[in-house]
């Protein structure tokens, strides 16, 4: 069996308690080790996330700045 290492515990400090719940029990009966790389994401990052492969007039459509818009970026 498999445990969250310090790393991935540290990354789940500021999650959703709900969310966590489902990684901790994923690791508990997962038949492969894993690791959470990332923290909670800032809003600030999910825009530009979500702007990736996107055009300004998607980015509107979803209430997202267009300003974050890369259409030729890959998603």
């Amino acid at each position: 069996m498999y445990k969250l290492g310090s790393r991935s515990l540290n990354n789940l400090r500021d999650v959703d308690a709900n969310l966590v719940k489902v990684v901790k029990r994923a690791i508990e009966i997962s038949k492969q080790d894993f690791t959470v790389i990332e923290e909670k994401r800032s809003k600030e990052q999910c825009f530009i996330n979500y702007g990736k492969g996107r055009t300004p007039n998607e980015c509107v459509k979803k209430g997202v700045d267009p300003k974050y818009a890369r259409p030729n970026e890959k998603k």
